[in-house]
């Protein structure tokens, strides 16, 4: 799995979680057209495809959902600090079509079934 190419990369939609630290709510607001739209980074162009805010979104820190195509280095952080914004927690909560499921605590796993294991297959042939 090591050796897939970009395009079989891309396929694969990553939901991750993130909590921004602070004031980040306004700042959100006001960047989340260039996050959809894309910025430059310094390996390259990268933009969420959807930001959603999570179900924990009282008070000063809230949760975030957002939607990737890939996964470069520490990329949601990096883009969510182009706008001004530190991520203080990052969950990676899906990948592609597998949601991990919320009684897994970190450190803990889980068995796929058979139908998962498929469809992560799938994505990378």
């Amino acid at each position: 799995m090591a050796h897939h190419d970009a395009r079989q990369q891309a396929a694969r939609p990553l939901l991750p979680a993130t909590r921004p630290k602070g004031r980040a709510f306004a700042i959100l607001l006001a960047a989340v057209g260039g996050l959809l739209a894309g910025i430059e980074l310094e390996d390259g162009p990268a933009r969420f495809e959807r930001i959603e805010t999570g179900e924990k979104s009282a008070g000063v820190n809230r949760w975030y959902r957002v939607i990737l195509r890939e996964g470069r280095n520490r990329e949601v952080r990096r883009i969510f600090d182009a706008v001004g914004l530190q991520v203080s927690r990052l969950l990676r909560i899906r990948m592609g079509s597998v949601s991990l499921p919320r009684e897994v605590k970190p450190g803990r796993w889980v068995e796929l079934t058979k139908t998962e294991v498929e469809a992560l297959r799938s994505v990378v042939r």
